[in-house]
């Protein structure tokens, strides 16, 4: 049995047919100033390229609006690619927003997103980022 686990290949954290993951890390501002709490998720431009598990990395911005993206495990990035970028800008506590976005998430997500939602739609937000192999800073998504 241990043999016939040796045999498959295995990714970033033994996650098989992973995609090899790249340090990414970047910075949110609304108006110029930081968006702190808010996640920031990766969408494959081409998610057939992708494989059969779509990876989606994302990471929540800090008090200076700064994100580091994770796809497999804390902090190592995303695979190389296109990516359309999501942004959710809830700012207050998670644990506060929680049973509104259950129940009602745009709603919900529109109370607590100073961009009122506006860039929750990978497809209609208008933001991109390029990853590339190795470290990467995508440039600043600065929203209105």
């Amino acid at each position: 049995m241990l043999l016939l686990a040796g045999g498959f290949g295995c990714g970033p954290e033994g996650v098989v047919g992973a995609l090899k993951a790249h340090p990414v890390k970047g910075r949110v501002t609304v108006k110029g100033k930081p968006l702190e709490g808010a996640l920031v998720t990766f969408h494959p431009v081409d998610e057939s390229k992708m494989g059969a598990d779509v990876v989606r990395p994302n990471g929540r911005t800090d008090a200076d609006g700064r994100f580091i993206l994770t796809t497999y495990s804390g902090g190592d990035g995303a695979p190389a690619g296109e990516y359309r970028v999501a942004i959710s800008g809830i700012s207050r506590p998670e644990s506060e927003a929680a049973g509104g976005l259950f129940n009602d998430s745009k709603r919900a997500i529109a109370k607590t997103d100073p961009t009122g939602g506006k860039y929750i739609d990978p497809k209609n937000s208008g933001l991109k980022a390029a990853v590339k192999e190795g470290e990467n800073t995508v440039p600043d998504f600065d929203l209105k």
